[in-house]
């Protein structure tokens, strides 16, 4: 389902299972958050607080939900919690994420009372959550509730940012919102005014808290918005990150690529002797540089030199690394649609074609899905097989392609097979069913139009038909059944 230009899987009620009793594991002003299953994957649901029906209204309440999705949605990055969809079932929607088991506040409790997280521990988590924040920033977007709690851990212990209730989207340069909803320790000084103007860099300050507490500088420096005394034993480049981040003026805090880089400088300048004179040593060529920390990274960029070089450093090895999904960077690229990257893996290892993810999805699957018709002409003439494949709900290529309405896409994989029209997925569903179902008109104009009325009458296992599944809110789509409809 699209939200805007974002794609948005819905996800069904009856898929889900959670015990409202035993399983919430978070609870805040606004949501409650409960550990579930959703086919053979445990999740995290994100429900907001039946209250804020009567405070908000309904129709607001669907609306704060639904930008909140679009905005977890619209964040692809190893370090930003991924959303997995959104169940529409109830009276006001909730949110289905990955769940991760751990998060910093838990992290740091832990180490805190077995003596302090080791330093290439703390130079780890300060790059990762530096490196998503410098993503969502990227995006036009700021936090606004940064704190250990809401920085989660996966199973390796990256970092995970989380809860983005309060974020939104920005427009303009300064990125810059006049409203605060965070916490009150970790927010900078500007969330305390009449009228706070909050911006990226007040972000900065909430993440200079976090590692001035895990770096055992005490939280109360954090609470007197006050610049902290650093302990010698701190190093001078954290130290002088540190100090960054606690700027009073909100202009004077580094970006969060800027105080990545001086996370990342550790070595010590040398002061040369005065005696001594050297002949200037002609400046080198200058080479080729990877400009990405992942391959993944470099693939959603579209960045063609940087994948050549990871692969050149690397090895063709690299490209059977697979993310938490268990998306390759070939499958990743197929989400976007890269095709002169998608070449360069292809021709370095041509059996990524086979490769498929933890969901059974090929790079046809995602290439379809996401209505990148050269991509999938491509996958086509590399290998026509790829149009049967089906993914762990039984779509394949062709269904995906009407369940993200993309009609371009069906065009192109119709003019290579006409019986794709009657494809059925696991549920007996065709793609008339799924591009009724997600309210997708222009997919189901032109597949009525290729197969005519028959496709109606055809049932998926409940019995019901396409005309079944056509939400009656949508006028338009019951207008072009009803001209084929017998």
């Amino acid at each position: 389902m699209r939200r805007g230009s974002v794609q948005i899987d819905s996800i069904r009620l009856h898929e889900l299972y959670w015990d409202d009793e035993v399983d919430c594991i978070g609870d805040g002003a606004f949501a409650e958050v409960y550990k579930g299953q959703w086919r053979d994957q445990t999740v995290a649901l994100k429900i907001p607080k039946k209250h804020l029906i009567n405070s908000l209204g309904k129709e607001n309440l669907v609306k704060e939900v639904e930008a909140e999705a679009k905005f977890v949605a619209g964040m692809k990055h190893p370090n930003v919690a991924k959303l997995l969809g959104v169940c529409y079932d109830k009276r006001i929607p909730f949110l289905v994420l990955e769940f991760y088991v751990d998060s910093l506040r838990k992290c740091l409790s832990i180490l805190q009372r077995r003596g302090g997280l080791p330093e290439n521990k703390r130079y780890m988590l300060a790059r990762q959550l530096c490196e998503g924040l410098a993503y969502i920033h990227s995006k036009g977007g700021i936090h606004r509730d940064i704190k250990p709690e809401n920085v989660l851990l996966d199973d390796d212990q990256n970092v995970k940012i989380s809860d983005f209730g309060l974020s939104r989207e920005l427009q303009g340069t300064h990125h810059s919102s006049s409203h605060f909803g965070g916490t009150v320790v970790y927010a900078p000084p500007e969330a305390f005014a009449d009228r706070p103007q909050l911006t990226d860099r007040s972000d900065i300050w909430s993440v200079g808290c976090i590692i001035a507490e895990y770096s055992a500088i005490e939280q109360t420096i954090c609470e007197n918005k006050e610049t902290p005394p650093i302990p010698p034993k701190i190093p001078v480049n954290v130290k002088q990150a540190i100090q960054s981040c606690f700027a009073f003026n909100p202009r004077s805090r580094p970006s969060a690529h800027e105080l990545l880089n001086k996370l990342n400088d550790r070595g010590r300048t040398v002061t040369p002797d005065p005696r001594v004179s050297p002949t200037p040593a002609p400046a080198p060529a200058p080479q080729p540089q990877i400009k990405h920390a992942d391959i993944f990274d470099a693939v959603k960029a579209g960045d063609l030199q940087s994948v050549r070089l990871f692969i050149a450093r690397d090895g063709k090895d690299i490209l059977d690394k697979r993310d938490n999904a268990g998306d390759t960077p070939f499958l990743e690229d197929a989400l976007y649609g890269h095709v002169g990257v998608m070449s360069l893996m292809y021709e370095t290892k041509p059996d990524v074609l086979q490769q498929t993810n933890k969901s059974g999805r090929n790079a046809l699957h995602w290439a379809a899905r996401e209505g990148h018709v050269a991509a999938v002409n491509k996958l086509m003439e590399w290998d026509p097989k790829l149009i049967d494949a089906r993914d762990e709900n039984g779509y394949t290529p062709f269904i995906s392609a009407a369940y993200g309405g993309h009609v371009d896409v069906l065009k192109a994989l119709y003019a290579k097979r006409k019986d794709l029209l009657t494809q059925k997925d696991d549920r007996g569903e065709t793609a008339l069913h799924l591009a009724a179902i997600c309210g997708n008109s222009a997919a189901v104009s032109q597949l009525l139009e290729w197969g005519g009325g028959a496709l109606l009458d055809i049932k998926r296992k409940d019995g019901k038909t396409p005309w079944d599944n056509a939400p009656w809110s949508e006028s338009e789509m019951r207008e072009i059944m009803k001209k084929y409809k017998r």
